[in-house]
């Protein structure tokens, strides 16, 4: 596992935004991107292994 692993990236993004308290609010379009893309890399890698 890397650090360039879109899920790793997007828990650390995820973590340092929920200790800085940050009131991040993404476009409805975009959080469905980003939600078929962080699936589609779960499934990608746990089909591989």
């Amino acid at each position: 596992m890397t650090t360039a692993d879109p899920v790793v990236l997007f828990f650390i993004l995820g973590l340092i935004a929920g200790l800085l308290r940050s009131d991040l609010k993404l476009p409805a379009s975009i959080y469905e991107f980003l939600t078929v893309l962080l699936l589609l890399a779960i499934g990608l890698k746990g089909g591989s292994s």
